[in-house]
């Protein structure tokens, strides 16, 4: 409604819209951090989605995923986007399912 929110607002939207589509989806609360030295991270939420296969990209080395009651979930970063990029980029890391970011 008012064009903005948070990672808890915006991965609870993407995966209420990927439910809406007959996905089925979770939210995964967490810590973001930035580097592998880091010892605490930034509370984070992510959604992730349940797929038929593995998605396959020609420019990514590893896909993210999440493993609960026996389903494998993709990772599906909703807040990856600045107003400084082009949402269509999928060279950046967290634009694509199966990106981790974090």
């Amino acid at each position: 409604m008012e064009g903005s929110g948070n990672c808890h607002v915006l991965a609870v939207f993407a995966s209420a819209l990927m439910k809406a589509g007959g996905l089925d989806s979770i939210v995964l609360l967490g810590d973001a951090k930035q580097s592998q030295e880091e010892s605490l991270g930034t509370p984070h939420a992510i959604a992730a989605v349940n797929l038929p296969q593995q998605p396959s990209y020609d420019n990514r080395q590893s896909i993210s995923y999440y493993d609960y009651n026996g389903e494998r979930y993709y990772l599906a970063e909703a807040t990856w986007s600045s107003p400084f990029t082009d949402s269509s980029d999928t060279e950046i890391i967290g634009s694509l399912v199966g990106d981790n970011p974090w």
